[in-house]
């Protein structure tokens, strides 16, 4: 099933769907789908009811300043659009992605937020630290696409919300009645394209969309790319014989790699080689992280802030320095200390150091460094 979410690889590169699909979810999938998560129950619920989201990723949740940002609006909102009929639908809201009720020719997608305001349709889109420019997202412009039908609504506000080390950074566009239709336009023509027929020869095309493409593994221009760096013949085909080969070569590169580096460490351990601008490769210590003791971070915390929960925001089973200020964070938003956070911060990271909570370990490496 296409959905919203794949429309910018979809359009981009229809052939893209007649490959066998890997569906793999990263470290920065599971963080952006708690950040939305929180997201979608904060603004009812306050912040720390809406930490119903993995451990590991509290803290990035906490870190958004939630100052201006449209929680208070309908969250989660499905769309429907039928490619057929040209006709959209609302499925539903807070479905979690589920789009077993779409029908074959139906592609779904969900928008985090949406509202009215005299006369105005608004559709925002929560995004990670990289930025993504909201004039001509396919993304927005199928929820914005999908919002006006249902609703008969022509004035549309498009916004993306990129959340950033704690920063949220909007911008926004409103697409005329025009290039919304033209975009409808273009997804049937898309759609069209990736249905097979008899005797159709896909064409790839590559770009910044093969990036999260679940079918980059099979994808003829990549293998291809593959044997080419091997000093294979550039052939399409790519079968188990061949991925046994390049598995084997890589193995040998890697090993040659690795030989070449132990060779030039045993060098540099006893000669520091000077690499010019400032920089050498040599023996030199390195500064490790800090080692926080989480039981005197908790110590601390329920010393200088008052209320339950706030100790183990900060020292949960390993204490960072990224809990701690996600923990002010949290004390600040519901008001049981003042800010500024970078102050508060400051001073019970200094009370944690002086009891001896925070140690650094230096280590000794050899590589490049700066002298």
């Amino acid at each position: 099933m296409i959905t919203a979410s794949a429309l910018e690889r979809v359009i981009s590169c229809p052939a893209s769907e007649s490959l066998p699909h890997i569906r793999r979810e990263s470290q920065a999938a599971k963080a952006g789908t708690a950040r939305h998560t929180y997201l979608q129950f904060v603004g009812e619920e306050g912040v720390l009811a809406a930490l119903r989201v993995p451990h590991e990723y509290r803290s990035i949740c906490l870190d958004i300043d939630l100052d201006g940002l449209p929680t208070n609006l309908a969250a989660e909102v499905a769309f429907a659009y039928d490619v057929k009929t040209g006709e959209a639908r609302e499925l539903g809201r807070g479905l979690s992605r589920d789009y077993s009720q779409c029908s074959k020719t139906e592609i779904p997608g969900t928008i985090d937020v949406l509202g009215f305001s005299e006369g105005r349709l608004y559709v925002g889109d929560y995004k990670g630290p990289g930025f993504i420019r909201a004039r001509g997202n396919k993304q927005l412009l199928f929820a914005a696409m999908c919002a006006a039908k249902v609703y008969g609504m022509r004035d549309v506000l498009a916004e993306i919300i990129n959340v950033r080390n704690g920063d949220c950074f909007r911008n926004s566009w409103s697409p005329t009645f025009e290039e919304l239709d033209e975009f409808e336009r273009e997804l049937v023509r898309a759609y069209e394209a990736t249905l097979p027929g008899p005797g159709k020869d896909f064409s790839y095309t590559e770009g910044e969309h093969c990036r999260y493409c679940p079918g980059y593994d099979s994808c003829p221009a990549k293998t291809r790319t593959l044997k080419m760096m091997l000093e294979w013949a550039p052939e399409p085909a790519f079968d188990e014989d061949d991925a046994k080969a390049a598995y084997e070569n890589l193995l040998k590169m890697k090993e040659r790699v690795a030989r070449a580096e132990d060779r030039l460490k045993s060098y540099a351990e006893h000669r520091t080689i000077d690499l010019g601008d400032g920089k050498a490769y040599g023996l030199h210590e390195k500064t490790g992280r800090d080692v926080i003791d989480s039981d005197i971070v908790a110590e601390v915390v329920e010393s200088c802030i008052p209320g339950h929960g706030y100790a183990e925001l900060a020292a949960p089973r390993v204490a960072t320095k990224k809990s701690i200020t996600s923990m002010v964070a949290a004390a600040i938003n519901n008001e049981v200390i003042e800010g500024p956070k970078s102050e508060a911060v400051k001073n019970i990271t200094e009370q944690i150091r002086q009891q001896g909570g925070i140690t650094n370990k230096r280590t000794a490496t050899i590589g490049p460094y700066k002298t």
